[in-house]
């Protein structure tokens, strides 16, 4: 999820415990995570005038997931410890058709939470420009 990242009174950028990954977004993007603060590689400094923008990957508590999600995460470790553990080929199908419904399942309620807009799509602008015609 992309989340802008304000520095606080001194100019730190402190990111919290929660956060599992920070990464500036692009390849030509100097930022790093070092002792829980922002770091620019660039100007080797970790005070910061302006919020940046990163890419963040947040840690989210098992029982705070929804429904589908938890049972997709569940189902997956199922399979995963039945083919570790066991391994009858059988039964690996058909668990792995369950966890291919779990993701469906999971998929299909992000879909009906999530503020989706057709028109905020690329190509919907694409043929929304006639400008080139």
């Amino acid at each position: 999820m992309t989340r802008t990242l304000y520095p606080n009174t001194s100019g730190y950028i402190v990111i919290p415990e929660s956060f599992l990954s920070v990464d500036g977004g692009d390849n030509e993007t100097t930022l790093m995570v070092r002792d829980w603060k922002l770091f620019d590689k660039a100007t080797m400094s970790y005070l910061f005038e302006e919020p940046k923008e990163c890419i963040v990957t947040e840690d989210i508590v098992f029982d705070d997931l929804p429904f589908h999600a938890a049972n997709y995460v569940v189902q997956t470790a199922s399979l995963q410890a039945y083919i570790n553990i066991i391994g009858n080929s059988e039964d690996i199908q058909l668990r792995a058709s369950a966890v291919q419904l779990a993701k469906i399942e999971a998929l299909r309620d992000n879909a009906n939470n999530v503020d989706g807009n057709i028109l905020a799509a690329t190509y919907a602008s694409n043929l929304l420009d006639r400008t080139g015609l």
